[in-house]
This record gives C-alpha cells, sequence and structure tokens, in this order.
C-alpha cells in the first residue's frame, strides 16, 4: 500500500527529472533562486555564457561581477523595481579574459503567486550576433565604405541636429562643400586603386581638421563636406576653409608615386537660423561650382546676390603644380 506522502514523491520525481532533463539541453542559460537570493538551480549553459561558475547554493549576487560595469546600475535599478520577476533588460557580459557578450534576460516568478515563499527564474539569452548585425546593417546605411566617414544621408541628420542646436545657443553653423580638382587624372595616371587611396588619405586629413562639434562626411566620389559649427563670426568658416585647402595640399604616397591635389571649397554660412539644412548645403555646392569655374585651388563663399551667388574671397594658400603636371616618382 503507497502512502499519500510516498505517492506525492513519486509525483514530484518525474517532474523534477524531466525538468532537468529539458533544462539542461536548452540553450539559454536558466538560473532559479529563491526569495533570499540563494541559486537553487542553475544549468551548464549558465557557465558556458558567463565563463563564470554557478552553483546550487551560491548567492545570486555572484552572477553580477559578469556584467558590464557601465551596465550594471541599470540592471540594478530594474531588478530593484521588480524583485519578483518581470525584468527584461539587455546588458552586457564581461568574460574573465575580456571578451564581451551581449545578453537579454529576462526574470520570471516560479510557483503559486499567492505564496509567500516564491521563486524567481532568470533565463539569459545571447544576443551578440543578432546586435552586431543590426550595427553592420547601421554601417552600410550610414558610413561610406571606402573612407569610413558619415555618408550623405547621415551628414544631413547631423546637419539637421546641429541647426536646430545653433537655434537654441546662438551658435553660427556653416557648410564646406569640398571637391578634389582634376582628380580623374588621378585614376587616369595612377589607376583607380590609387584614386582610392588618395580619397582615405584626404578623409583623415579632414578629420584632423575638426573640433569636437564638426562633422566631416563624404558625398560620393570625390566630394565631401564639412558641418561647422562655431560661437564666433563666419570669418571662422573662411579661417578652416584656408586651413583644409593647405592640409589637403600636401603630396600623398599612392601605389606607382606621390601626388598632390588641390581642392575647391564653397562656403555657405548661416548666421540668422532661418536657413534649412538642405538649402544650406545647395548654398555650398552653388559657391564651390564658383570656385570651380574659377580655375580651382580655392573657395568662394556663398552670396546671393553676386555674380555666380558666390564671392571670391583672398587666398593665403601656397601654389603648386596643377593635377596634370603632379610628379611622379616611380618605387
Amino acid at each position: 500500500m503507497v502512502s499519500a506522502r510516498d505517492g506525492a514523491a513519486m509525483g514530484r520525481e518525474p517532474k523534477d527529472e524531466l525538468f532537468r532533463g529539458l533544462a539542461a539541453h536548452i540553450p539559454d542559460a536558466l538560473c532559479i533562486c529563491d526569495s533570499g537570493g540563494t541559486v537553487r538551480y542553475v544549468n551548464s549553459a549558465w557557465e558556458g555564457l558567463t565563463r563564470r561558475p554557478l552553483a546550487a547554493g551560491d548567492a545570486f549576487g555572484k552572477t553580477l561581477a559578469a556584467i558590464h560595469p557601465h551596465d550594471l546600475p541599470e540592471l540594478l535599478q530594474e531588478m530593484g523595481r521588480r524583485p519578483g520577476g518581470g525584468v527584461d533588460h539587455e546588458c552586457r557580459v564581461v568574460h574573465p579574459d575580456g571578451a564581451v557578450r551581449w545578453v537579454r534576460g529576462r526574470s520570471f516568478r516560479i510557483g503559486d503567486a499567492a505564496s509567500a515563499v516564491g521563486q524567481v527564474a532568470w533565463l539569459v539569452h545571447d544576443i551578440t550576433e543578432r546586435r552586431d548585425a543590426s550595427t553592420t546593417v547601421r554601417q552600410m546605411a550610414h558610413y561610406d565604405a571606402l573612407t569610413g566617414l558619415p555618408n550623405r544621408a547621415l551628414l544631413h541628420e547631423s546637419l539637421g541636429r546641429a541647426l536646430e542646436q545653433a537655434r537654441v545657443h546662438g551658435w553660427t553653423v556653416s557648410v564646406l562643400s569640398i571637391d578634389v580638382d582634376r582628380f580623374k587624372s588621378v585614376n587616369d595616371t595612377f589607376g583607380h586603386a590609387a584614386g582610392d587611396v588618395l580619397l582615405q588619405q584626404l578623409s583623415s586629413r579632414l578629420l584632423k581638421c575638426l573640433r569636437i562639434r564638426d562633422t566631416v562626411g563624404r558625398l560620393g566620389g570625390d566630394e565631401f563636406a564639412l558641418v561647422l559649427v562655431t560661437t564666433g563670426t563666419p570669418d571662422a568658416a573662411r579661417r578652416v576653409a584656408e586651413k583644409v585647402g593647405d592640409v589637403l595640399r600636401q603630396p600623398v604616397s599612392v601605389t606607382g608615386g606621390r601626388v598632390a591635389v588641390t581642392v575647391s571649397i564653397g562656403v555657405a554660412v548661416n548666421e540668422a537660423g532661418s536657413v534649412d539644412g538642405p538649402t544650406l548645403i545647395g548654398q555650398a555646392d552653388v559657391a564651390r561650382h564658383a570656385a570651380k569655374s574659377g580655375g580651382g585651388d580655392g573657395y568662394r563663399v556663398h552670396a546671393p546676390g553676386a555674380e555666380n551667388g558666390a564671392l571670391s574671397w583672398p587666398m593665403a594658400w601656397r601654389p603648386v603644380a596643377r593635377m596634370g603636371n603632379a610628379s611622379r616618382r616611380q618605387t
């Protein structure tokens, strides 16, 4: 004859065995702790994910050592708001060797919700590949593949934000539209691979011309644009134009020799804050075309009342040979 207690025990054992068999084979990390924060069960996937040992009887707080220190405060705040389960949070896990994985952790209550003594289960899933894929998609959508600079779409977004901030703080926003003079000659003389190297080197130099609030992007081909945010007068944009022209004219080493180029720059300044982003870029392009038509190797400032919509400005750049006479040294 089987007693009621024996029958209950016999009823539990198959369930426990079934639970442990399922929990041991799920790909996600699973940990169950009691209301006092003591671990009651943990599957092998937990250590595989965190690279840190955890066993029944350990304090659940031991797991927090694996959380990235920048993410830990927000996670603790979320856990404090939902001690009985209901946390749904993404954070980084740091392995002992320094490797970082992104995870999504969910907590939920086990057992009778009305019970004074409950258990909370944590199910943690590795989402690193998903986040990496999302980052790659964003990189492809917003950044130029050759130079790594923001592309046209992201530059327009950055300009829009700069104009909004400028209206609030009274800053001046300027756009410099930049085009490499006779870039086709580089490709014809040295090859397209050399042209790519040149664009990459020019991009690096443009980055060094920027301050913290400025942005540079590649609009396509050999065209670039700078968004400048200044607290001073419009003369700051002209000074930057002169600096950019001087920096970019320095020779670049490419396969087959060294090449020196000049650039045409158009400057548009939005002092009053009444011009939108596309209009400001259009004004800079008009000024750039005027500089290009004037022979290149210089800049012009957009002025709606002037001929060609742009005014010449005295240049401080040193004269150099045109691209057609660029020196070529065999290596």
